[in-house]
């Protein structure tokens, strides 16, 4: 092959025929895409938005002695769980969320269907609980994908207030992906 053609010219031109096809077979008035190719030869298509995001590599993640203790701490006031079902408890995490910060229309309509996310195959919901059996903090995982890990959502209580809960479940999430053999866990 040519050394000039880069991996991410390759990536790119799979991505724009994979864009296309949807195109021809579905005909949707709306594409989101998450990639890390840029798309430069878009013809047809007006790209609304753009956002960068974090990857960590699994095999490369040491948290420094500071979080490691918060996530210790964390761990001897809450209980960590990975079954359960997106209930009232976390849709009014959700919703404090939503009173305290200003989110985008299209933001809001993603967190009212996280229900129905956190129910997709691949997804897992983790939960963290104090000793009471409050819900302190969640995480929404997506896992489908063959070698990424996507950390899709992190909420946490303000009343039951845990510090370090949301590492706790970030190092769990951590965990996961790694059990499930991802080498790269996309942070958003």
């Amino acid at each position: 092959t040519d050394p000039s053609f880069r991996d991410s010219e390759l990536e790119e031109s799979w991505l724009l025929g994979l864009l296309s096809d949807l195109q021809q077979a579905y005909e949707p008035q709306v594409i989101s895409v998450i990639s890390p190719v840029r798309l430069n030869g878009l013809r047809g298509w007006e790209l609304v938005g753009e956002d960068q995001y974090y990857q960590l590599q699994i095999d490369q993640v040491k948290p420094d002695k500071k979080i490691r203790n918060l996530i210790q701490r964390a761990e001897r006031e809450c209980i960590v769980e990975s079954d359960q079902t997106f209930d009232c408890r976390y849709k009014k995490l959700v919703n404090e969320f939503l009173k305290t910060h200003r989110v985008s229309v299209e933001t809001r309509s993603i967190f009212k269907r996280l229900p129905r996310i956190s129910k997709n195959p691949g997804c897992v919901l983790i939960s963290a609980f104090n000793q009471h059996r409050k819900l302190v903090a969640f995480d929404v995982f997506d896992f489908s994908a063959a070698h990424t890990g996507f950390y899709l959502f992190n909420f946490y209580s303000r009343r039951h207030y845990v510090p370090g809960a949301s590492d706790l479940l970030l190092s769990h999430g951590i965990q996961l992906a790694h059990q499930q053999g991802k080498k790269i866990l996309n942070l958003g």
